[in-house]
């Protein structure tokens, strides 16, 4: 009996891991100055489906992210046959820049925004304007594993 719910348990586990699987985050890069550092990383979207790149702010040992300051990120528009970027849907929140888009056909392309933001410590705060930011937006093929 023991066996019998070892093994349906073992099936079921590997049967949800197989349908809920997605792409999986890749890591494309990042910046590092001495006040903070930005990792770029991009979910692929599958033709048809959704995917999302992301920027994640992590500031320096003794500051944080200032939620008082009124953050601001612009991306170009994007004229691509790979992809259709969803710009009312990019989200900004306490250093987190999401960027979805849905892919058309299979690529990569490159874009450039720009954010405003601030962050601070126990003395000051320290106010940074249009830093650049590249993000890379990949669509892969349907159930093309990463």
């Amino acid at each position: 009996m023991i066996k019998k719910i070892l093994i349906v348990t073992i099936l079921v586990l590997g049967v949800m891991s197989t349908t809920y699987a997605g792409p999986k985050s890749i890591l494309i890069g990042g910046t590092v100055t001495p006040f903070f550092s930005v990792q770029i990383e991009t979910i692929p979207a599958y033709i048809g489906k959704r995917g999302m790149a992301k920027a994640i702010f992590k500031p320096a040992k003794g500051f944080k992210w200032n939620k008082d300051y009124p953050s601001t990120f612009n991306i170009r528009d994007v004229d691509s046959p790979t992809l259709i970027l969803l710009k009312k849907e990019i989200d900004l929140i306490a250093g987190k820049v999401c960027v979805p888009y849905i892919g058309k056909d299979v690529g990569r392309i490159e874009v450039e925004g720009r954010i405003n933001f601030s962050i601070c410590n126990t003395e000051e705060c320290l106010v940074f304007r249009n830093e650049k930011l590249i993000l890379v937006l990949i669509v892969s093929k349907n159930n093309e594993s990463q």
